[in-house]
């Protein structure tokens, strides 16, 4: 997981934000992310290097909660390596939230996010 303190992370893809809240993931997320992407969470981020597939993973994982027959696939297909990505933790001091597009989407499963 990624190592913040809060375990949060902003993902800013084009002009799209999507605050993750890796508190609120479940076992079955956990297990699904590693069906699509073949990678745990951990060893996603174990490197810290983070790939377009692993940036798509997470949108996933967000994204399917509001539309619940969303495939990987279907999200994978929309990012490519010319893809703008952005990816902040919120915890960094150097991250001013003020400064990012506003959160359109969230994980909204944790009320302290």
């Amino acid at each position: 997981m990624p190592a913040t303190e809060s375990n949060r992370i902003i993902i800013v893809l084009e002009d799209t934000r999507y605050d993750i809240n890796m508190r609120t993931l479940s076992a079955v997320d956990a297990q699904d992310f590693r069906k699509a992407v073949g990678r745990s969470l951990s060893q996603a981020f174990a490197d810290g290097s983070v790939d377009i597939d692993i940036i798509a993973g997470l949108v996933w994982l967000v994204e399917r909660k509001r539309r619940k027959d969303l495939a990987y696939a279907k999200v994978a297909k929309g990012i490519n390596y010319a893809t703008k990505i952005d990816m902040f933790d919120p915890d960094d001091p150097d991250t001013d939230e003020d400064e990012l597009p506003p959160a359109e989407v969230e994980d909204t499963n944790d009320p302290e996010v």
